[in-house]
C-alpha cells in the first residue's frame, strides 16, 4: 500500500492533469458544436 504523501501528490497531479485535459477538449467541442 502506497503511503507516502509524495507518491499520492504525483499521482494526483497526472490524474488532474488528464481530468483538465478532458474537461478542455470537452469545452471545446461544445464551442465549436454547431448550434
Amino acid at each position: 500500500v502506497f503511503d507516502s504523501p509524495y507518491l499520492q501528490a504525483s499521482v494526483g497531479k497526472r490524474l488532474r492533469k488528464r481530468l483538465d485535459a478532458k474537461a478542455i477538449v470537452q469545452l471545446l467541442r461544445t464551442f465549436n458544436a454547431p448550434v
